[in-house]
């Protein structure tokens, strides 16, 4: 009878055990600030010595369509002057390094430009609050232009660890759909580099990263 009453006691046991680590297996879904940036750059320099004749662009100025950003005129005078034109919309100029009539030399840095739509968030979270991760994982990216909530879809594009510094934990890139954000004037006036958005991740099995 003792014998009996011992084994049931242990497959009760047994089965407190499973259900507390199946519990605790689930991660509750995790958020945390991430602040906006563009993807990528692209840096225009002088191809020559010279100096800059004409300057028709400035740090923050939206361009759509084709115009003339800059042009260089060349101190040796077998070379022919250098002019470039933007090629693409919603090409955002996101630093000028010279001003019209500056002397420049040869690959020294004139202006950086960016595309006003290729952005992407970045935030940091703690290890002990870190859903599984992974590329492509969905997270949804909520902004708040006029306090009135916009969540937008989002995922996952890389992670890493960070181990020193002031961001001690996993740094987390996040790419979004901006299609929706295009079609409200509040979100497209809002969204630039440097605004701050919460990023929720979807629960799931908590893993070690």
């Amino acid at each position: 009878m003792l014998k009996r009453v011992l084994l049931l006691l242990t497959i009760l046991l047994s089965c407190f055990i499973v259900t507390v680590m199946a519990k605790s297996s689930i991660e509750k879904p995790v958020s945390f600030i991430a602040v906006s940036g563009y993807k990528k750059h692209h840096l225009l320099v002088a191809k020559f010595d010279g100096i800059v004749n004409k300057m028709n662009i400035h740090a923050g100025q939206v361009i759509d369509g084709t115009q003339l950003m800059f042009s260089i005129f060349p101190l040796d005078p077998t070379l022919t002057v250098q002019q470039e034109f933007t090629l693409s919309h919603n090409t955002l100029v996101a630093k000028t390094y010279v001003r019209q009539g500056d002397k420049v030399a040869r690959y020294q840095k004139i202006a950086k430009l960016a595309n006003k739509l290729d952005l992407f968030m970045v935030g940091h979270i703690h290890r002990q609050d870190t859903a599984p991760l992974f590329i492509g994982k969905p997270v949804t990216v909520s902004l708040d232009p006029d306090g009135t909530p916009f969540a937008i879809k989002g995922k996952v594009i890389a992670f890493e660890h960070s181990e020193s510094g002031p961001n001690i934990g996993v740094r987390v890139e996040i790419d979004f759909d901006i299609t929706n954000c295009l079609k409200d004037s509040r979100c497209v006036n809002f969204l630039k580099p440097g605004v701050l958005a919460k990023v929720s991740i979807d629960a799931g099995a908590k893993t070690t990263l």
